[in-house]
């Protein structure tokens, strides 16, 4: 089963791929299949009761400097349009 799992998290072009424990969640998940929709705390709107980001799909690849490639911007409700939420920034 395919999920699409959406992670709130830092900068895509400041991650250390060698050693991001979230680029090596996001490797294994893309492995298996899933949809990765990236989103930083920017780009939430709690509209109407409902949480929203504005999201990109990414793909990701082991390739320092040449490690993920966005898609379309979509607007996700974080409540419904996903399976999975991950909250994986580094705290300030």
């Amino acid at each position: 089963m395919s999920l699409k799992v959406a992670l709130q998290m830092d900068p895509m072009e400041s991650l250390n791929i060698a050693g991001d424990s979230t680029f090596h969640i996001m490797m294994a998940g893309q492995a298996r299949g899933h949809r990765l929709y990236h989103y930083r705390t920017d780009d939430l709107t709690w509209r109407g009761g409902r949480l929203y980001a504005q999201a990109r799909e990414v793909t990701v690849q082991r390739a320092e400097g040449d490690h993920y490639r966005f898609g379309e911007a979509v607007k996700l409700d974080l409540g419904s349009d996903v399976d999975v939420v991950w909250m994986r920034q580094d705290p300030p």
